[in-house]
């Protein structure tokens, strides 16, 4: 068998039939044929000629690769116009060449060549392996002896119309009810529309026209949000900042933390988008907390520790550290006001009424509860936040001792067999924080000199509980 370096555009199938068999080598299985006892015995007349109209393609190795497709327009002779190939790649959809003599090999038939054939790179000049390979080919049976559908009669037993544009319009769908015979279930219909329309939506968000359309709508609408110490703050100052509050932060959380960089740009230009906001008022920052931190269950594992780039979680961090410090001194409330979840992995209850940033960093804090957290690497971020936290300020070393952070902090290090510590070769950022802590704390009454005297007090930043 000769191996061909393409596959063939048309196929014949007769040498394969029955028929011809039959006729070639003079079987037994003629004289069935002659004597009539086969009723389904093919004929001459019968259709076994093909034409490719499909190719899957995979590029690759074994081990891995990606697939991709080539597929054929068909269009009947009245329309005038010829048959097209296109690529199918993920969204991507192109016109191509296929068809043009030589380029069925380069595209779809791995092998040598003298340069890059691929559709995706520039020629190089110099011998290469193509690995990409057709790996499945779509034939389509030519039906001669079958008459074409007559579309303008189909158009009349439905009542419509049949204008010439609307025949020629008929003609290129290819699933059309008229051409396909088929009424699906409504239920279907309505199914694949909404997919459709979600993925239009979908689309249409992770792209940078959508970015910089947000952009547009936000930057002009900052400097009324901060006014300057000689403007008063009114009403409609307070609901422009939750606006774009609240179109800021949803496209971060939608669009912005789970797209690529070179759509949605530098994440610093958006932190510091969302940091202005939050500056406003306190109310911008209770609404925020509830609306995007609190609202989820998962919402500090997510970005602090389970998210895959590390901008995103450098830059979550970053915010929640920052707002926690700008609300220190905002009017306290409880985790039910701020339609949080649930309390849990918390040293306080659900109802307990205490300053929204305590709120934010024992959400952070009831992170190390999650069993997942023992088999995640993505840490250092994590402690981080406890580390900022930490550096600014006594008021907020206070809230961490009180959360009993630094106790938390000294068993992960000393426990042999924790399976954070494990994970988490690098501890200095754990022993950054307990650092710090400790020495905000005065250990004079649990210290004593050989001679049993007290010593000298060191100078302390804050005398704390420990």
């Amino acid at each position: 068998t000769t191996i061909s370096s393409s596959p063939p555009d048309s196929l014949s199938m007769e040498p394969y039939t029955v028929d011809f068999l039959s006729r070639m080598e003079e079987t037994v299985a003629c004289e069935m044929i002659e004597s009539g006892d086969r009723e389904d015995a093919p004929t001459l007349s019968e259709n076994s000629h093909y034409r490719l109209v499909g190719v899957v393609v995979h590029s690759g190795q074994a081990s891995g690769g990606h697939y991709y497709s080539y597929i054929k327009q068909r269009v009947t002779e009245e329309c005038g116009e010829k048959d097209k190939w296109y690529r199918f790649d993920d969204v991507d959809v192109t016109e191509c060449t296929i068809d043009q003599e030589g380029q069925m090999a380069k595209l779809c038939f791995g092998g040598d060549s003298n340069d890059l054939d691929s559709p995706d790179r520039k020629p190089t000049g110099r011998s290469q392996k193509r690995w990409w390979n057709a790996y499945i080919l779509f034939y389509e049976r030519v039906d001669k002896d079958t008459p074409p559908l007559d579309i303008h009669q189909v158009l009349l037993q439905e009542g419509v119309n049949p204008g010439e544009e609307v025949v020629r319009a008929v003609q290129r769908l290819s699933l059309s009810p008229a051409l396909l015979q088929y009424n699906p279930p409504e239920g279907l219909v309505r199914q694949v529309r909404q997919e459709n329309l979600l993925f239009l939506h979908q689309r249409s968000q992770f792209c940078a026209e959508f970015t910089q359309y947000i952009k547009h709508i936000i930057l002009p609408n900052l400097a009324a949000c901060n006014p300057t110490a000689t403007q008063t703050r009114d009403s409609r100052t307070e609901q422009i900042a939750l606006d774009s509050l609240d179109l800021v932060s949803s496209y971060l959380f939608k669009t912005g933390f789970l797209c690529k960089k070179s759509i949605r740009g530098r994440i610093e230009e958006w932190q510091d988008v969302l940091l202005n906001l939050l500056q406003a008022s306190d109310v911008c920052r209770r609404w925020f907390a509830a609306n995007y931190l609190f609202s989820s269950s998962s919402r500090f594992y997510q970005y602090l520790v389970e998210c895959p780039m590390l901008d995103v979680r450098s830059s979550f961090a970053f915010i929640i550290v920052t707002l926690a410090k700008l609300a220190i001194t905002d009017p306290p409330l409880s985790l039910s006001e701020l339609n949080a979840w649930s309390a849990e992995g918390y040293n306080y209850s659900i109802d307990h009424v205490a300053p929204l940033s305590l709120h934010i960093i024992s959400g952070c804090f009831a992170v190390l509860s999650d069993d997942r957290l023992d088999y995640n690497r993505n840490l250092q971020q994590f402690f981080h936040v406890f580390y900022c936290y930490a550096k600014s300020g006594l008021a907020e070393r206070e809230q961490l001792l009180n959360l009993a952070v630094h106790t938390k902090f000294m068993r992960i290090i000393q426990e042999d067999g924790n399976c954070m510590r494990a994970q988490y070769n690098d501890t200095t950022s754990i022993h950054n924080v307990i650092a710090v802590l400790l020495c905000s704390v005065d250990l004079s009454s649990l210290r004593q000199q050989s001679n049993g005297l007290q010593p000298s007090t060191p100078t302390l930043l804050k005398t704390t509980r420990c």
